[in-house]
C-alpha cells in the first residue's frame, strides 16, 4: 500500500545546516530530503519517519553515509568559490544581461498561481517575464493574467502546439537569454541566477539545462514517475559539446538527448535561434506528436557544433501526475513524442539515418522490451500496462510525425520562414 512521502529541502551549509529535529509530520511514514550546500545540489537522503518526527541524528548521519565524498569535495575548496554569494557577486560585477522567463500554457489556470508566484519570488533583478496562451478555449489564462499586468506580459498563439508558442515568445522577447519553463513547474528563486552565471563563465555555451526534482509525492502515480525515471539528469554539472571537426557523426553519441535535460528547465542564448532556427512546429505537445521539440532542439544546437551545459545547480520542481490515468497517458505520450523525434531526424539528417535507426532499434529492445520481460519476472518493479502504454506510443510516433507535419503546413501559410530556414540549416549541418 502506498504511502505518501514527505518531499522537504535541507540546506547543510555552515551558516545554517541541521540544528533541530524535525517534528510535525504526522501524515508521513517517509522523508525523503533534498540535500544542498548553500546554491549547490548534493543529492537526495530518504529516511523514515517515526511517529511524526526525524532526527536530526538520523539525517547527519544519513546525508554523511549517502554523499561524504561530494561532502569531502565541497569542503576541501575554498568556501568563497563555492556559495550563492560568489556568483551574486560575479552577477553584480558585471552588465546584467536581460532574461527572459517564458510560460506557455493552455486552460490550466489551476497549476498558473503556484508557477507564476515562483516566477514572481527569483532574486535575479533583470528579468522579462511572459506567458503565452496557446490556442486558449476561453479568456481565463488572459484574465488571471491581468492580474500581474504590470510585471507580467501576456501573449496568445492561436496556432495550437507548444513549438508555436515558444517560437511567438521567441519573437517578441527583449532578452539576451531565454528561459522556458512548464505551467506545472514551480522554479527556484535563484534558477535564473545559476542558468545566468553559466552563461557570463562559459561564452561558447549556447543552452544550459537544469535539475527538475518532484514538487511533492502524495500519490502513488507521482512515486511511480519518480521510479520511471522522472526529470532527474544527476547531480554533476556536464558539457555536451561536438566538434564540428570529428569524423565521426554527432548522432552517434548524441542522437539520444533525453540525457541533456528537459524542455520544463532549458535556456537559450536569443542569437542561437538566429542560428539554426526555431523550435521545430511539427513537434511537441498539442500536436500530433505530444513531445519531441526539446530533444529535436538541443540535437540540433550540439549537431551544429555548439555547447549545451546541464547544470544541476539550476533547480525547479515539477509537479507530477496525480492521478493513474494522467501518469499512463503522459507515459504513453513520451513514447510517441521520442519515436516522432527520431522519425523527424531520420527524415531530416541523411547522413545520420543509420544512427538514428540504430537509436529506434535499440531503445526499443533495451528500453519497451527489457522492462516488459522483466516485469513478469518481476511485477512489483513496475506495472506492465505502463511498460506497454510507453511501447504502444513507440509505435504510434512512427506516423504521427507525418500526420503532425501535414497539419502544421497549413498553419499560418505554412509558416514559410520556418520551414525554409530549418530546412536549409539541417541540410547545410550535414
Amino acid at each position: 500500500m502506498f504511502e505518501p512521502i514527505k518531499i522537504i529541502d535541507i540546506d547543510i551549509s555552515p551558516f545554517k545546516g541541521i540544528t533541530d529535529d524535525l517534528r510535525g509530520l504526522g501524515k508521513y511514514q517517509k522523508l525523503k530530503a533534498f540535500i544542498r550546500w548553500d546554491n549547490i545540489s548534493i543529492g537526495y537522503i530518504n529516511v523514515p519517519i517515526i511517529k511524526g518526527s526525524v532526527s536530526k541524528e538520523l539525517i547527519a548521519g544519513s546525508i554523511m553515509k549517502e554523499h561524504s565524498k561530494k561532502l569531502s569535495l565541497i569542503n576541501s575548496m575554498k568556501k568563497h568559490e563555492l556559495t550563492s554569494e560568489k556568483n551574486n557577486t560575479l552577477i553584480a560585477e558585471k552588465k546584467l544581461p536581460l532574461v527572459t522567463v517564458v510560460v506557455c500554457t493552455k486552460n490550466r489556470v489551476e497549476n498558473l498561481e503556484l508557477c507564476l508566484s515562483s516566477l514572481l519570488n527569483l532574486k535575479y533583478p533583470n528579468t522579462e517575464l511572459i506567458v503565452v496562451d496557446n490556442a486558449p478555449s476561453d479568456d481565463s489564462t488572459k484574465n488571471f493574467v491581468e492580474n500581474f499586468a504590470s510585471k507580467i506580459k501576456y501573449i496568445c498563439e492561436p496556432k495550437p502546439g507548444l513549438s508555436w508558442a515558444r517560437n511567438k515568445a521567441i519573437k517578441e522577447s527583449n532578452g539576451e537569454i531565454i528561459a522556458f519553463t512548464d505551467d506545472d513547474v514551480i522554479v527556484d528563486k535563484l534558477w535564473v541566477n545559476e542558468i545566468t552565471t553559466v552563461f557570463m563563465e562559459e561564452p561558447d555555451t549556447m543552452a544550459v539545462t537544469g535539475l527538475v526534482i518532484p514538487y511533492e509525492l502524495e500519490t502513488y502515480s507521482q512515486e511511480l514517475f519518480e521510479t520511471y525515471g522522472g526529470f532527474s539528469r544527476g547531480f554533476e554539472r556536464k558539457c555536451y559539446k561536438w566538434a564540428l571537426s570529428n569524423k565521426e557523426k554527432a548522432s552517434k553519441y548524441f542522437g539520444g538527448t533525453g540525457k541533456c535535460g528537459t524542455g520544463a528547465n532549458m535556456a537559450f542564448r536569443k542569437k542561437i535561434f538566429n542560428e539554426i532556427g526555431f523550435f521545430n512546429p511539427i513537434l511537441g505537445v498539442g500536436t500530433p506528436t505530444n513531445g519531441g521539440e526539446d530533444l529535436e532542439f538541443f540535437f540540433r544546437i550540439i549537431k551544429a557544433g555548439f555547447s549545451l551545459v546541464y547544470e544541476p545547480n539550476a533547480v525547479v520542481r515539477h509537479r507530477h501526475r496525480k492521478s493513474y490515468n494522467e501518469l499512463k497517458n503522459q507515459i504513453t505520450n513520451n513514447g510517441i513524442g521520442l519515436y516522432s523525434y527520431i522519425t523527424h531526424a531520420f527524415i531530416t539528417y541523411k547522413n545520420d539515418r543509420y544512427q538514428f535507426f540504430y537509436l529506434a532499434v535499440w531503445w526499443f529492445f533495451y528500453w519497451d522490451i527489457k522492462r516488459l520481460f522483466l516485469s513478469f519476472k518481476r511485477p512489483q518493479l513496475f506495472p506492465r500496462d505502463l511498460i506497454v502504454a510507453e511501447l504502444k506510443g513507440s509505435f504510434l510516433g512512427l506516423n504521427r510525425y507525418l500526420k503532425s507535419k501535414k497539419i502544421a503546413s497549413c498553419l499560418a501559410n505554412v509558416n514559410k520562414s520556418f520551414f525554409t530556414n530549418n530546412v536549409a540549416l539541417a541540410k547545410e549541418k550535414q
